[in-house]
């Protein structure tokens, strides 16, 4: 492990890149070909900008086997072998040789001389040597010989090998290709070496002229026969597989093809599958009780390309479709197992609020019989897993695990036999050797990789109380709600950013009250305290992405802004003086993003690039991932303080893209202005609970200068009277949480009734008045 950690420490990777390959130590030690050489060519091929998992991923391969011992054996084979090899990219494994024969002959037959090419048996044997592995299965009367990659990695070179010379190999896979499985795995290829969207366009369109091609899945194929035969099954899964999501039988097919759609296909394509995945949906709702497990596994995936790709609009509906047929179906609904959720987090929380009940029972329905057959079985391994799930399941749809579970739990622990102790000599040695590779980890942990992460301060008070800083700057720090002040909140949550407000205090001896202030005063000082340049900070901020990744490799860093250290080489040691930059070991990470947006700012601002500050506050402030209360105070600040450009360059575009917006919606005044805002609010018990709507950043700077907000004030029109008058027309449900928009409320004709109508009007005449004003 030491040695590992060495590696890792003298490569230089970036954080996020070293914080993923030291979780992954261990399975890198245990494994068969650990060894210094391969490390090494593995940390040689890093790049900076590489992902952290796909780093894993990779030295997971090299591990198993590098590329370049592939490369060498494919170039040693004879050329019928390596268009064997080839073909092979798009055969789903293991694969009945027979079939393997098939695609072979059939690219054959297609060439000039083919009767001089070696014959498959030939081929067959050569690639054995190195390639490939036979196996006979016991499946049919006269057993079925079967082919599959003697290793994961073989398959990861013919990839790499496409991906760098795909048009060379592209009409031996063309002219192989017979079924509907190797059209599948030609479209993954496709899409894994980024190939042109015409050749994916067309080969979906043979994927699905070939739907009704026979099954060559071998598992689909014997599965019956494979199931209750131990020895055949046990071969079968110690051998390289095809890993598949779908099966061949019920809708598997169809739902396939639906996960890899593109939307670069053609209209017709489009079409044809929309229609497809409704079709598919119906009958799922319809016929819930005959949905195969094979088929619910990758509906998720399907209903997350659909929506992607546009094919779907409303998810709420086929999700309630979906998640029903789970529990009918006696499912896990755990959030791993299903993996929806991350794909519509706003939907899948409505969907949580409306179906808390029904979920709820689920739960307690599902582990109970979980944990129950566990502890009858008398597998305490699985009992407490069991238990974990469940745990873990409540925790992730915040429930609690009602009483009457918990006291079953305990009743099926006492049916649990204890467990034999009589290795506990073992089991001390054993844990003694996790706790040395455990200390080695947490020293790697504090003394390499977490000093260069910020140390966040959870009690503001306490620390300004015990930082020792001198009083006069403490009473300054203590004069102002910083908690609460939208625009110095990110430098009270840890101690660098706190210790760059103490010096900046220090210098100014007070704090700024407003946005221009800030920018101003923050890039003043930060010149004062250093030898950096206006010019450079700004090229700097701009070279970086520093609202995707805060954290750099010196190496990284140094490329990115090469035509500003070229010039300066002191100019990162004075960043870091500065305080823009806190530097560790290799890595550099900037204080915070809202100093550099502050600095950027700053410097336009002195700059006198008016409308450039303005674009640069949208951009970064307005249109960013900020709070909508953050937004909102940004805005009113700027309106308080720098009145005639906030309505230069925020006002009046925001007058005209509203009123653009509302152009485009059909009907009257009142119904563009309904449309445009899409209010939704939720009631539950009688009362208003929440609810969403538009959040364009023009609506809420148009709010903050008239003064007044919209949702607000329409949600005061909810009173008691007028939630009854919609419980009576049938829009508020008696009892659970109802949806209101003000659509429904137009349809029955109460807009006018509960004032609604007034506020829109009062709204939809400011914009006039704004818009002819400007």
């Amino acid at each position: 492990m030491q040695i590992y950690y060495g590696h890792l420490k003298h490569a230089e990777l970036a954080w996020k890149q070293t914080y993923e390959l030291m979780k992954h130590g261990n399975l890198v030690i245990n494994s068969k070909n650990y060894n210094p050489r391969v490390l090494e060519m593995f940390f040689e091929s890093v790049e900076t900008n590489m992902l952290p998992d796909k780093c894993t991923r990779i030295l997971d391969r090299y591990l198993e086997c590098p590329l370049d011992f592939w490369k060498d054996i494919f170039n040693g084979l004879s050329k019928e072998a390596r268009i064997l090899y080839v073909i092979m990219a798009i055969a789903p494994l293991p694969i009945e040789a027979s079939i393997l024969r098939k695609f072979y002959n059939n690219y054959i037959q297609k060439k000039e001389n083919s009767y001089e090419w070696k014959n498959f048996f030939e081929v067959q044997i050569e690639l054995e040597k190195t390639v490939i592995r036979t196996d006979l299965y016991d499946v049919t009367a006269d057993k079925v010989l079967v082919v599959t990659f003697q290793n994961p990695s073989a398959k990861d070179f013919l990839i790499d090998l496409l991906k760098n010379n795909f048009f060379h190999y592209k009409n031996i896979i063309d002219d192989s290709c017979m079924y509907y499985s190797q059209y599948v795995e030609y479209l993954r290829i496709l899409d894994i070496i980024g190939a042109p969207i015409e050749i994916y366009e067309t080969i979906y369109e043979k994927a699905l002229d070939a739907i009704d091609t026979d099954s060559i899945l071998f598992y689909d194929k014997y599965k019956i026969i494979l199931q209750y035969n131990d020895k055949e099954i046990q071969k079968y899964n110690s051998n390289f597989k095809t890993y598949e999501k779908y099966s061949d039988i019920g809708m598997g097919r169809f739902i396939q093809l639906l996960t890899m759609y593109n939307t670069g296909n053609d209209n017709n394509i489009k079409n044809k599958m929309k229609q497809i995945f409704m079709i598919i949906m119906r009958n799922i709702n319809n016929y819930p009780e005959l949905v195969l497990s094979e088929d619910l596994r990758v509906m998720p995936e399907a209903i997350s390309v659909m929506y992607k790709n546009g094919l779907l609009k409303n998810v709420m509906p086929i999700l309630e479709i979906y998640m029903d047929v789970l529990m009918r179906n006696w499912k896990s609904i755990a959030m791993y197992d299903i993996e929806i959720n991350d794909d519509f987090p706003d939907v899948w929380e409505k969907y949580l609020e409306k179906h808390r009940y029904e979920i709820a029972q689920y739960l307690e329905k599902y582990y109970t019989a979980d944990i129950c057959m566990a502890a009858m079985q008398d597998d305490k391994e699985e009992f407490e897993c069991s238990i974990v799930l469940c745990e873990e399941c409540f925790f992730q749809y915040k429930l609690e695990i009602p009483e009457n579970l918990k006291q079953k739990i305990e009743i099926y622990r006492s049916w649990i036999e204890d467990e034999d102790t009589n290795n506990e000599e073992i089991f001390f040695q054993n844990n003694m050797k996790k706790q040395d590779i455990k200390e080695i980890q947490n020293e790697f942990e504090k003394d390499f990789l977490f000093p260069i992460r910020p140390k966040k301060v959870d009690n503001l008070p306490e620390w300004i109380a015990q930082s020792g800083i001198p009083s006069e700057i403490k009473s300054i720090l203590c004069s102002k709600n910083l908690q609460d002040d939208l625009l110095l909140d990110k430098f009270i949550n840890d101690e660098d950013s706190l210790n760059f407000l103490v010096k900046f205090i220090n210098y100014e001896m007070q704090l700024p009250d407003n946005i221009c202030d800030i920018t101003k005063k923050f890039i003043n000082y930060v010149l004062k305290q250093s030898n950096l340049n206006q010019e450079d900070i700004y090229k700097f901020i701009e070279n970086v992405n520093y609202r995707e990744n805060s954290t750099w490799p010196q190496e990284q860093l140094k490329e990115m802004c090469s035509d500003i250290i070229l010039e300066n080489e002191m100019f990162l040691p004075n960043m870091v003086e500065a305080g823009i930059l806190i530097k560790s070991q290799h890595w550099y990470r900037c204080l915070n993003d809202s100093l550099l947006i502050y600095l950027k700012l700053g410097i336009l601002l002195s700059q006198n690039k008016i409308a450039d500050f303005y674009k640069s506050i949208k951009e970064d402030f307005l249109d960013g991932p900020d709070i909508y209360e953050k937004i909102v105070y940004v805005c009113t600040n700027l309106y308080e303080t720098d009145y005639f450009n906030f309505k230069k360059y925020l006002l009046v575009p925001a007058i005209k893209g509203i009123y653009q917006e509302l152009l485009q919606h059909k009907g009257n005044w009142e119904d563009k202005l309904i449309d445009y805002l899409d209010y939704e609010y939720e009631c539950e018990n009688n009362e208003i609970t929440g609810g969403i709507g538009n959040g364009d950043t023009d609506l809420q700077i148009i709010e903050v200068f008239s003064g007044s907000e919209l949702w607000s004030n329409i949600e005061e029109k909810f009173t008691k009277e007028n939630i009854k008058k919609l419980q009576e027309v049938g829009i508020i449900k008696q009892k659970g949480i109802s949806k209101i928009t003000l659509k429904m409320i137009q349809e029955k004709g109460l807009l006018h009734e509960f004032g609604i109508h007034e506020e829109l009007e009062i709204f939809w005449n400011k914009i006039n008045k704004y818009k002819d004003e400007v």
